[in-house]
Formats: C-alpha cells, structure tokens, sequence
C-alpha cells in the first residue's frame, strides 16, 4: 500500500498524465511485487537512507518506505530499490515460497 501511495503521488506532482504500474509474479521459489511509476525519480540523498525511518522522505513523513521494509523483512522478504530516474522509480518486494504455500493445480 505504501509503495502504490508513494508512486501515486509522485506521478501527480508532475502534473496530468504519468502512470503506476503494479505487477506480480511468481516463480518456484518466490513471488515478487513489483511497483513502477513513470514520475520525476527519488534524488541522491533520498536513496541513500531509503528505508531508515524519518531520514529518506521526500515529502511525507519518512515511515511509508520504513514500515514497507519491515513488513516485507517481518515475512522473510526483501524490498529493495530496483531504478530510480527522471523517467520513473520501480521497488521490487520478494517473498521466499514457504512449505505452507500452496502450489497452483
């Protein structure tokens, strides 16, 4: 939820127009979130403490990305920072398959 807010909300900074994109897929060992905007990109310093609460934001209040990686770690994933530029962002969430997960038919 995060993620599709922050990318939401990057595209109408710019005006009209822009697009969020988000995908799913899955593969033998995990499935993966990806979430992609076609807004102005996250600036140099933003990255570097993308995911430390309160020190990456760019306009909010610094937990979105925060509380997203935990979350994602909290279920043995990993979020990370796929690109970044003036032609948009994209984050990737996977989340390892466990025994419990049940396979398509």
């Amino acid at each position: 939820m995060n993620l599709t807010k922050n990318a939401v909300e990057a595209v109408a900074a710019q005006g009209p127009g822009g697009t969020v994109r988000v995908t799913g897929w899955r593969d033998a060992a995990c499935t993966v979130l990806e979430v992609a905007d076609t807004g102005p990109g996250l600036p140099p310093p933003a990255r570097e403490h993308l995911f430390e609460a309160f020190a990456g934001s760019v306009g909010g209040t610094g937990l979105g990305l925060a509380i997203a990686y935990e979350l994602t770690r909290n279920h043995g994933g990993r979020l990370e920072l796929v690109k970044s530029g003036p032609t948009g962002t994209v984050f990737r969430a996977t989340f390892p398959h466990s025994a419990e997960t049940p396979r398509d038919p």
